[in-house]
């Protein structure tokens, strides 16, 4: 199978891409570079050229604001296989306002922007999964923003835990504390601290990376939220 007609096969099962007869992602594909990273290499830094958007193949790639005399900076988002990012400072023809970085071995691919452009030109249904896309990220970071304002420590660690997905009552910190602390505003000691706090309610059992929900609605009232 050549590298074309894999990235082409990989599109046609990528989300954002789902609406796109291979026609049209073999378009996408020609022109599409594969990055390979080893873990803490940077696919791009802030103030780069957005010139594409970029898919996850294998891997976790994070999105941060560097920060001085910080290891993780500010994290703002992280994705992991079959997530696009990258999509909105290209489409504004602005430059990279964080840095992207993985956190382990990863690839990811690139696709041109005037490829993009030319497949949003005539297929609505592309574009509206791509605005949907973003304006998904839209409504994270100004969530974000509201949590970091008026929740504490634990009504923050309550509610990314309940977002996490689960099988039954069992979830998974899938990345390190420093990382998790870091995207929601807090200390790593702050976290470690809300966890126990948590536990020590019985709203949450932890051993090591996994976490076993105890009390759902505990967590929901903590938070605030209604489902």
């Amino acid at each position: 199978m050549t590298k074309q007609l894999d990235i082409r096969e990989l599109l046609v099962r990528a989300p954002l891409f789902t609406s796109l007869n291979r026609n049209w992602c073999e378009i996408l594909a020609n022109s599409a570079q594969v990055h390979r990273l080893l873990k803490n290499q940077f696919l791009y830094r802030r103030g780069d050229a957005a010139t594409g958007t970029y898919l996850v193949v294998v891997g976790q790639i994070k999105a941060s604001i560097p920060v001085p005399r910080s290891r993780h900076g500010k994290v703002i988002e992280m994705f992991g296989p079959g997530d696009s990012f990258g999509e909105t400072l290209m489409l504004l023809n602005h430059p990279h306002i964080v840095d992207a970085q993985a956190l382990d071995d990863s690839v990811v691919i690139w696709l041109d922007k005037r490829d993009i452009e030319q497949v949003l030109s005539v297929e609505a249904e592309f574009a509206l999964q791509l605005l949907k896309n973003v304006s998904r990220r839209f409504e994270t970071l100004l969530h974000d923003i509201e949590t970091v304002s008026t929740h504490n420590a634990s009504e923050r660690v309550a509610e990314y835990l309940l977002k996490q997905p689960r099988e039954g009552t069992q979830t998974q910190l899938k990345f390190s504390k420093c990382l998790i602390a870091s995207r929601l505003g807090l200390q790593a000691e702050s976290l470690s601290r809300a966890l126990q706090r948590l536990s020590k309610d019985h709203l949450i059992s932890v051993h090591g990376s996994h976490v076993e929900i105890l009390n759902e609605q505990g967590l929901q009232q903590l938070n605030h939220i209604s489902h």
